[in-house]
């Protein structure tokens, strides 16, 4: 039997590929070369997931279906939204680790002043 994971590519392998799919159509389809943002490295890689991939390379955007552009904004929007509420969770687990460490220092501060405060009435 066939290991299954010899015919997976990995994720960066399939971005590079889709990067260079998407600069390669843009080249030829658009008056401007921009770079590519985050949107579109993720838009070829929904694409991709479709199917839609090859009918994106040779048509472009414009070359697909009603149903199809749909079906690929809506998991776009999933996405990011998924990517947003990960990102406020670490930042949330980043402020509460900032405030915990804070609280401790202060503790310490405290602790070391006491000291100082000991021994200099102790002189």
């Amino acid at each position: 039997m066939e290991n299954k994971n010899e015919n997976k590519k990995t994720n960066t392998e399939i971005t590079e590929e889709l990067i260079y799919k998407c600069e390669k159509t843009r080249k030829n389809n658009s008056k401007k070369d921009k770079p590519l943002t985050d949107n579109d490295i993720m838009k070829y890689e929904i694409a991709s997931e479709l199917g839609l991939i090859d009918k994106v390379s040779e048509r472009g955007w414009a070359g697909l279906t009603a149903k199809e552009a749909g079906k690929i904004g809506g998991m776009l929007t999933a996405r990011k939204k998924k990517l947003k509420k990960q990102e406020d969770k670490k930042k949330e687990a980043l402020e509460k680790e900032n405030k915990q460490s804070n609280s401790i220092n202060n503790v310490v501060e405290e602790n070391i002043i006491e000291e100082n405060n000991i021994v200099n009435k102790t002189k």
